[in-house]
């Protein structure tokens, strides 16, 4: 591989190592609040507790199928560091895409379960926590469309490495 090709598997997994130390950071701060019925206390739910809980809620409400997202990004990070080809390049980038897409839809819930109840909470505010989360998604689809850029030959078409003059 020439210096050029290795430079590049070098920044790309740079960039993939950002996005996976935003994600992991972003399960240690407060991701979002709920508004309860008791008086005067909100409840704030750290991204850790989405991580290892969120999956209770799916029965529950549409906006807990966010929390699918948690294993479709680790699976695209993975398929794309230890990608094979286009075709496992194309299923990554999907999969990183829909994790964008569905990350950001959050944004505009108005509910969500947050205990084993099933009992529905009124979101309030959306905190670091969330937008680091979302972050992380959005540096691993660049990372992603970056090597799509750069495979790119003169004629337009994907290539797998780059060619020498």
């Amino acid at each position: 591989m020439s210096k050029r090709g290795d430079a590049w598997e070098r920044v790309k997994l740079i960039i993939a190592l950002l996005s996976l130390t935003l994600y992991l950071y972003s399960c240690f701060c407060p991701a979002f609040e709920v508004v309860t019925n008791e008086l005067y206390e909100n409840r704030i739910i750290h991204g850790y507790a989405c991580f290892l809980f969120g999956w209770l809620g799916l029965p529950c409400s549409i906006w807990n199928l966010v929390w699918c997202l948690n294993p479709i990004y680790l699976l695209s990070m993975i398929s794309f560091l230890l990608r094979k080809g286009k075709r496992s390049q194309k299923i990554a980038m999907s999969m990183c895409g829909c994790t964008v897409v569905v990350g950001l839809s959050f944004y505009f819930c108005d509910h969500v379960c947050v205990d084993e109840s099933g009992s529905k909470y009124e979101l309030g505010k959306l905190f670091i926590g969330y937008y680091l989360w979302v972050l992380s998604f959005l540096i691993l689809l660049s990372d992603m469309l970056l090597l799509l850029i750069y495979n790119r030959d003169v004629t337009g078409h994907l290539c797998h490495k780059s060619k020498k003059i």
